[in-house]
């Protein structure tokens, strides 16, 4: 896995231009890696170079948990699995304002306008939105389905956003199964019908207008980080992929119809992306809070 403040360069180093091994070279600039683990979808629909960030998030899994079987000379045997988070919410809020900041530079580095978030968090196009949303203090808990888990019990997560700012979970219908929890499931339908009781529009319509409002697209920003190397619950750090880490772009006058036949579709909170593809993994020898950032 990348430093943090390496990860947001990943992501964004299409956005300037348009031999796979299982741990990330550290000692190879991250641009030269994006090929293998970055792809890209509708960037062209973007409209300008105008971009305003009104969702920043990383979820750090805090406990992952997996049960599985296996089966040897006809005996059943099952398993349990778990790896814990070894950083402080201190130093996982540091990591997240220090990758917010540096997106930040990369993004104007690609020649892209980032809309200050003082200039428009005042605006009625944003407080309607943050009203949708409601305001939810950092960190944010959520619990997430380990892939192979055989159990009805779930993994917990940390979501932080930047200090002083936002993250808020993709609408129903957007985000991944990974998500799909009882406890996550009944977050969405409380909030659906809370809004739905007042009167009030759902969130997607009320993105799309700020970004009309702004002429500028919207950027939700996630990157998902496990204590564990993904595959077979190794030790190591890992920045997960299959599009879970990624930039969804909502642009102003935007389709929220959404067709995939995949079986288990990534994130689709926008018209636009940058997706992680492959997971990052971090050398499991290294797991000083300077190689993690």
């Amino acid at each position: 896995m990348p430093r943090s403040s390496t990860l947001p360069l990943i992501l964004i180093v299409l956005l300037l231009s348009g031999c796979a091994e299982t741990i990330y070279n550290r000692t190879i600039p991250a641009a030269a890696q994006a090929e293998q683990y970055v792809e890209t979808d509708d960037l062209n629909k973007l409209p300008n170079k105008k971009i305003l960030i009104t969702s920043f998030g990383i979820e750090f899994d805090t406990h992952v948990f997996k049960h599985s079987r296996s089966k040897i000379n006809q005996t059943t045997t099952y398993t349990n699995q778990t790896s814990d988070v070894d950083l402080s919410n201190e130093v996982m809020q540091s990591i997240v304002d220090d990758a917010y900041g540096k997106l930040v530079k990369d993004l104007a580095a690609a020649g892209y306008d980032v809309i200050p978030y003082e200039s428009y968090r005042d605006t009625p196009a944003y407080q309607t939105l943050i009203k949708v949303i409601g305001k939810t203090d950092s960190p944010v808990k959520m619990t997430f389905r380990y892939e192979g888990n055989l159990s009805i019990e779930n993994s917990d997560a940390l979501v932080f956003a930047p200090t002083g700012m936002v993250w808020y979970a993709p609408a129903a219908g957007e985000a991944s199964g990974r998500y799909a929890t009882v406890t996550n499931l009944g977050a969405q339908i409380t909030g659906a019908l809370g809004r739905g009781f007042s009167g009030e529009e759902p969130h997607v319509v009320s993105e799309i207008k700020l970004a009309e409002a702004l002429n500028a697209t919207a950027l939700k920003v996630y990157y998902v980080v496990s204590p564990v190397r993904s595959t077979g619950m190794k030790p190591g750090y890992t920045i997960i992929g299959g599009g879970q880490s990624r930039l969804a772009f909502r642009t102003p006058g935007a389709s929220t119809m959404h067709f995939t036949f995949s079986k288990n579709p990534p994130p689709l909170e926008g018209n636009a992306f940058v997706r992680l593809k492959d997971d990052v993994r971090l050398d499991p020898s290294e797991k000083s809070y300077e190689a993690i950032e």
